[in-house]
């Protein structure tokens, strides 16, 4: 299978979106606790599953450039901190927002693709099929 640099950066990008911007919802609200996630079974996730994981990791992903541009900008921490507080809740919302997905079930798909490569190639290659 034959990755492009696109869909690589694509790949990379939803990993780092879930784990570095905290894409679970007790974090979104700032509590700052984080439960373990179960996994799925990566051979019981379809097709129209995959694709919603994929539209809302492009939505986090773009939502992810325009964080990082105004904490470029935020003269100081308590400023930094309320941008990506608010970021983390912004991120939810994208990726609920079309009802194909619920973060819950983003996060598990992260997560289960950081633990199975054979999930990462399916998401790439269904990202390269609808891109």
């Amino acid at each position: 299978m034959r990755h492009t640099f696109k869909s690589i950066i694509f790949i990379f990008s939803i990993f780092a979106i879930s784990v570095g911007m905290g894409a679970n919802p007790a974090l979104a609200q700032g509590d700052g606790s984080e439960e373990e996630i179960e996994l799925y079974d990566p051979d019981e996730l379809d097709r129209d599953t995959l694709h919603a994981y994929i539209r809302g990791s492009v939505k986090a992903s773009i939502l992810k450039k325009r964080v990082l541009d105004k904490l470029e900008t935020a003269d100081t921490i308590d400023e930094k901190n309320k941008i990506y507080r608010q970021a983390r809740i912004d991120m939810v919302n994208a990726i609920e927002e079309d009802g194909e997905i619920t973060i819950e079930e983003f996060e598990k798909i992260s997560k289960t693709a950081q633990k199975f490569p054979e999930l990462q190639l399916r998401i790439i290659s269904e990202y390269n099929r609808i891109n």
